[in-house]
This record gives structure tokens, C-alpha cells and sequence, in this order.
């Protein structure tokens, strides 16, 4: 892990959620956790932070990072 992880101050988690159901975790699942994401930054700006889609091969399936850094930012 990076040694700047947000993970390490307490603001940031890794998810995985099936938003469509079908009992497996997709790339389009992460992008409809994104955009949900992404919304938020827009309502509540005190919450503003980073967002990440990872996916590929080192993975078992694809997961949104998410993190309340104060500004925005994005790595995809």
C-alpha cells in the first residue's frame, strides 16, 4: 500500500457493492457506486474527497475507493 494511503488517516474505505443484484460485483456495479459518489461531493462539498474505480487482473473484482480528503480528486 502506498505509504500516503488515506486508509492510514482514518478516512477512506474500499467497496464493493452488487448494486444491480445479480450476485456478482461488476465494473458497472463500481460505476454506479461512483456516480453515487459523485453526487455527494456535489451536495455536501465539507465531505469532498477522493474516488477510484480498481479493477483488472490483480483483482477479484472490481472496487470503488472512496475517501474524504477535503478536495476533490480522481485517479480513472
Amino acid at each position: 500500500a502506498a505509504p500516503d494511503s488515506r486508509h492510514l488517516y482514518g478516512d477512506a474505505l474500499d467497496v464493493a457493492i452488487d448494486v444491480d443484484g445479480d450476485g456478482r460485483f461488476s465494473r458497472l456495479d463500481a460505476y454506479h457506486v461512483g456516480q453515487a459518489a459523485e453526487w455527494i461531493d456535489a451536495q455536501y462539498p465539507h465531505v469532498r474527497g477522493g474516488l477510484h474505480v480498481y479493477d483488472g487482473a490483480t483483482y477479484s473484482h472490481p472496487f470503488v475507493h472512496l475517501d474524504t480528503r477535503g478536495h476533490r480528486a480522481r485517479w480513472w
